[in-house]
């Protein structure tokens, strides 16, 4: 079935130009699954190095490149790209249920969640449900609130209560959309590709954030970037990562 999938993807993003990298890909990863020890490794290696070769001569991102890739770092054990490549295959290919499948075995076999855990604090709980409203609704939330208030104040007037109610109100929204609207709350997934302890600061000098380290594979939201390291909130506490030992999932 996985040598089927990704024939099925060769044909559906190559060019008549990337082919043949697209067939070195595809037959490392058939021999691959036929070999065993140090030359099941290096076939794997080499079916993702086709692949990658080809997801960079694309225009843009490709879901089933994403999964093929995937699907080679599931089968060469590297569950930390095994679970990046593969979100990123599920943002592109939304229910798609060969990548979901693929993706829980990846969690499971690296004993993480496949997504990342809400915060516990109440502004971390408001910021996930604000990161989820798109702009245009604070916009229209905006305008129809202004309208309500000023039809209300037509027909009975500005009472005490409407002057102390609605220009905190309307300030809100205003403040809420804006925000919203420059990117304040976006959500960004990350994915840890090797096992470390996140630091509580930025660099190798301040201590864990954590009592051990996390396993690759773990996913948190993306607070900010600084220096070559990503702030990142987790359940239960933030910390810092080295870019290179994590990747970002764009949400499309």
């Amino acid at each position: 079935m996985k040598t089927l999938l990704l024939f099925f993807a060769l044909i559906g993003t190559a060019g008549a130009e990337n082919m043949e990298a697209l067939n070195l890909a595809c037959r490392a990863y058939e021999k691959a699954l036929a070999s065993s020890g140090s030359e099941r490794a290096e076939l794997l290696r080499a079916s993702a190095s086709g692949f990658e070769e080809m997801a960079r001569a694309l225009p843009a991102p490709s879901g089933w490149l994403e999964y093929n890739l995937g699907t080679v770092e599931l089968a060469a054990e590297d569950y930390g790209r095994a679970v990046l490549h593969l979100k990123r295959a599920l943002e592109l290919l939304p229910g798609e249920p060969r990548v979901q499948r693929n993706l829980l075995r990846a969690a499971a076999l690296a004993g993480v969640e496949t997504k990342p855990s809400w915060g516990g604090s109440a502004a971390d709980i408001l910021e996930e449900y604000w990161s989820q409203v798109p702009p245009r609704w604070w916009t229209l939330a905006l305008i129809v609130f202004s309208w309500l208030a000023a039809v209300s104040c037509w027909k009975h007037g500005m009472t005490l209560t409407r002057r102390l109610l609605f220009p905190p109100l309307l300030l809100l929204l205003a403040a809420g959309g804006l925000l919203r609207e420059r990117g304040f709350s976006v959500r960004r997934e990350v994915v840890l590709l090797a096992s470390y302890a996140p630091r509580t600061g930025l660099g190798e000098s301040y201590p864990p954030a954590f009592g051990k380290p996390l396993p690759p594979g773990s996913v948190g939201l993306l607070q900010r970037e600084e220096s070559g390291w990503r702030e990142v909130r987790w359940k239960t506490a933030r910390g810092w990562l080295p870019v290179e030992k994590c990747d970002v999932v764009e949400p499309r």
